[in-house]
Formats: C-alpha cells, sequence, structure tokens
C-alpha cells in the first residue's frame, strides 16, 4: 500500500471525509470501466494489440486513483493499522484456502 505521505493528508483535510468518499465511489466506479472495457477486449476475437495495450494503461490510471484517494479516506478515518492487519488476515486467509485445495 502507498505510504500516507504529508501531501495525502494536506488533500485530505483540505477537501473532508464526506467530499472524498464521493470521490472513492466516483474512482472505484472508473477502475471498474476500465477493468471491463479491458475484458472485453481480451474476449474478443481477433484481439488488437494496440487496444489492449491502452486498456491496459487506463486500468493502471485508474488503479493509481483509487490507491490515492483510499490512503486518504485511510488517513481521514484513522485506521491504517486496522487495515493494514485486515488485510494481512485476508491474504493469509486465502493462502490457507489455496493450500487446502491443493493438498
Amino acid at each position: 500500500m502507498i505510504n500516507c505521505s504529508e501531501k495525502y493528508k494536506d488533500i485530505a483535510l483540505r477537501y473532508g471525509l464526506a467530499n472524498q468518499i464521493n470521490r472513492l465511489v466516483e474512482e472505484c466506479s472508473e477502475l471498474i470501466q476500465a477493468v471491463m472495457k479491458y475484458k472485453r477486449i481480451t474476449e474478443s476475437k481477433g484481439l488488437e494489440l494496440e487496444k489492449l495495450m491502452l486498456a491496459k494503461e487506463n486500468i493502471i490510471e485508474e488503479l493509481a486513483d483509487v490507491c490515492v484517494i483510499m490512503e486518504q479516506i485511510i488517513y481521514l478515518f484513522g485506521c491504517k493499522r486496522e487495515v493494514e492487519k485486515t488485510a494481512d488476515l485476508k491474504i493469509m486467509r486465502q493462502i490457507k484456502r489455496i493450500n487446502d485445495k491443493t493438498e
């Protein structure tokens, strides 16, 4: 996860929690749209490499937007440790599921 720098804090405090939650919804929506476009391209007949690369670049841009706003929300909620702990637990649980299925 991206470290919450002073710049993230400044932006978060400037716009406030309510505005940044709305922005998080918008950015997540844009990421979903970019992923769906990439998926459509990869599933189409006659795969066009240029379109695929542009779609990938769009996903990268949208992922960055989501990461930036997510860090602001984490800062505004004051929940960095809780998010990191929960993420670690989720990763460990998924690894256990993978290991249980392969044994």
